[in-house]
């Protein structure tokens, strides 16, 4: 597969006390996770370093770092390479990644005192986004990973927090590939996040929980479906399941509700 080394940004991003090597790390990361280098692309140093115009040592320790999250495989005599998933591997993952995501929302929600201003912030800027007439998937995938992050780290388990969130980003730099943006999906999703949020800020744990489950659920069948078409030698997989037109209104009157029961409280 072509590494499509041109669509990375040249200039990297240092931030405050930050090496060559997390910068590298970050914009790699950040690409594989986003969508912009598929499963199976080739990650060849000298092309790298060359791009970044740097040496290639930065770039080794970034797909080592990369290679330890489970983005990356090194394989003998081959390199590197952007992780491939099976669907019975991305089965395995979703698993593990409700086990540990529903038990931080219970966490959250069971929180006293519990601080959501930031979650509310997140949902606005959601809410925000969905208004445009042609919404920025990218942007939203980045809410997305933004308020599970926030979510998670208010079950007051920094740990639970972490490996969560590098469980959902293995799965999302398969999904994205795999079922693309599924028309009305980030609507739905939007929907859900503020059912969620809901229950954690009155302290329901669970449905808190319950919701976080069928959060996950609601994806998961979908990718899978596509994977295993893709397996069975499909033309790359069926296209996107789009969601009923009648989700999205509901997704709509859903997050009024949940919002209005929020300001009863």
């Amino acid at each position: 597969m072509t590494f499509r080394v041109s669509s990375l940004p040249q200039t990297l991003v240092l931030g405050p006390r930050q090496s060559l090597t997390d910068s590298v790390h970050a914009a790699l990361h950040d690409a594989i996770t986003m969508g912009v280098l598929a499963p199976g692309e080739r990650l060849r140093e000298v092309e790298l370093a060359r791009h970044f115009a740097i040496s290639p040592t930065p770039v080794r320790e970034a797909i080592r770092r990369l290679e330890r999250e489970g983005l990356v495989t090194v394989l003998p005599y081959r390199g590197a390479a952007v992780a491939q998933l099976d669907a019975a591997e991305l089965a395995d993952l979703y698993d593990i990644h409700e086990l540990l995501e529903c038990r931080a929302v219970r966490l959250a929600a069971a929180t006293h005192p519990r601080d959501t201003s930031q979650l509310d912030g997140i949902m606005r800027a959601m809410d925000e986004l969905l208004r445009s007439p042609e919404p920025d998937h990218n942007a939203f995938n980045r809410l997305d990973l933004q308020f599970h992050r926030t979510l998670n780290e208010l079950s007051g388990n920094l740990a639970l927090a972490q490996l969560t969130e590098q469980i959902h980003l293995r799965i999302q730099s398969i999904r994205i590939h795999v079922a693309g943006h599924i028309h009305g999906r980030p609507a739905a999703s939007h929907a859900q996040h503020a059912a969620i949020l809901a229950a954690v800020q009155v302290g329901d744990a669970d449905r808190a929980e319950a919701l976080a489950r069928d959060h996950i659920h609601t994806v998961r069948e979908t990718v899978l479906r596509m994977l295993a078409a893709r397996e069975r030698g499909g033309s790359d997989g069926a296209p996107p399941s789009p969601i009923d037109p009648q989700t999205a209104v509901t997704s709509e009157r859903l997050i009024a509700s949940e919002y209005n029961r929020e300001d009863e409280q």
